[in-house]
Order: C-alpha cells, then sequence, then structure tokens
C-alpha cells in the first residue's frame, strides 16, 4: 500500500484506489471495510469483530486476504508462500475447496501478470524474513539464548517432545506456525536488513499510518 500511495500520490487517500476492500483496522465506516466479515455470521457478535485488526476478523492477515480473495475480491497482498500454504497439504481450508494454486497469478509493478512460482522476478515488493531483535548491548546475550532454545526445542531439537518453539495450540503464540529455523543474518543493521526497496514502501505507508508505538517512543527536546 505504501508504494501505492507513492507512486499514484494518492495522499494517504488509499480508499480512493480500490472502490471497496478489507483492510482491517481501517475505519470502519470507510470503504476500506466493505468487504470484511467479522467472524463470519451476519449475528451481532460477528459483527462486532468486522475489521478488526486480529484473527477475530476471518479476513485478517495474509491467509484472510486470500480467501477475501476467493470469496468476493479481484486482488490480495500476501506472502510467496501463503498460496501454496493454502491451496495445498492435508490441512486445507474448507473456504479453499477446490481451489489450487495454479488459479491465481503474481502481479508485477510493471504491469506484467505471472505465475505464481515466479515470485523471485514478479513481485510488487520483496519483504525479508520476520527478525528477533533487540537493545544493540543485549543483542549477542540474544542470539545466544535464542539459538541454544533452538537446539533443544527447535524443529529438530532434542527435546522437541517436551516443547515445540515453531507450533502452538493457538496461532502463532511464539514465533509464526510455519517456522522452519532460525538463522543469523550477514546483515549488520536493520536498514541493511529490510532492504532500500522495502524501507521505501515502508516510508509511503509511514505516512498515511503512523505508528502508536513510535509515538509513544518518540522523545522530545525542549527548553528548560
Amino acid at each position: 500500500m505504501g508504494l501505492i500511495n507513492s507512486q499514484y500520490n494518492l495522499s494517504c487517500n488509499l480508499d480512493t484506489f480500490f472502490r471497496e476492500s478489507c483492510a482491517p483496522g481501517a475505519p470502519l465506516e470507510s470503504t476500506l471495510c466493505k468487504l470484511c466479515k467479522g467472524s463470519g455470521g451476519e449475528s451481532t457478535v460477528s459483527q462486532k469483530y468486522k475489521c478488526k485488526p486480529n484473527s477475530n476478523e476471518i479476513y485478517y492477515g495474509y491467509t484472510g486476504a486470500l480467501r477475501c480473495l476467493i470469496e468476493t475480491g479481484d486482488v490480495a497482498f500476501v506472502k510467496h508462500t501463503t498460496i501454496t500454504e493454502v491451496t495445498e497439504g492435508e490441512n486445507r481450508p474448507a473456504w479453499a475447496s477446490g481451489v489450487t494454486a495454479s488459479d491465481f497469478v503474481l502481479l508485477n509493478q510493471n504491469g506484467q501478470r505471472c505465475p505464481h512460482g515466479d515470485y523471485q522476478t514478479c513481485h510488487l515488493a520483496q519483504v525479508c524474513n520476520h527478525a528477533v531483535v533487540s537493545r544493540p548491548e543485549r543483542a549477542e546475550v540474544v542470539k545466544k539464548v535464542v539459538l541454544e532454545q533452538q537446539k533443544l526445542f527447535g524443529n529438530q531439537g532434542t527435546q522437541k517432545d517436551v516443547f515445540q518453539m515453531f507450533q502452538s495450540e493457538s496461532k502463532d503464540s511464539l514465533f509464526k506456525d510455519g517456522t522452519e529455523c532460525l538463522a543469523v543474518p550477514n546483515e549488520k543493521t536493520f536498514q541493511q536488513y529490510l532492504g532500500q526497496e522495502y524501507l521505501q514502501s515502508l516510508e509511503g505507508f509511514s505516512k498515511c499510518s503512523p505508528s502508536e508505538l513510535l509515538k509513544i517512543c518518540t522523545f522530545h527536546s525542549h527548553d528548560w
């Protein structure tokens, strides 16, 4: 969305680009919430969750975005792995029944459409893997502890029968349930890790939706 806002000079009026959509967290009365369905029913309880930025909204997250595309939408912003995660395997959801990965195409920045498997060269933006972050002075300690825990409780851990870091009864409790392993990146700064392309798209989006956390953590200088 940050790229769209920047390239089309929308001045953060993102609801003017799509006639209707489901963008959980947007103002409920806006067209950005028009396609949202809450918990899926027509009851008052279901509608209470409509467009909420959490899993109570069935179109929340990458999987929810793909579900919205399948059931009512035209485009969805998802990870390159979302399509196969939903359409393949034994645990595919009922709402994806009869849908295959070949039913979808990717959109490139130049307007080209590509098969879903061409994500390395055909995409709107490249996003790095999620990362564990810490204060600089604690980085080495955090890295050591996390990697030691992975040796014990990771997918190949020696005590994975006791506890598993990457699996949870409630979705994505500690790490994403789809996590395979943790690795130490070569990049030394978050700017290097995220990459210029992602930072530019993030800059375009943050102008429209500044993080409340950043507001809290901002320090102001005063004349005393």
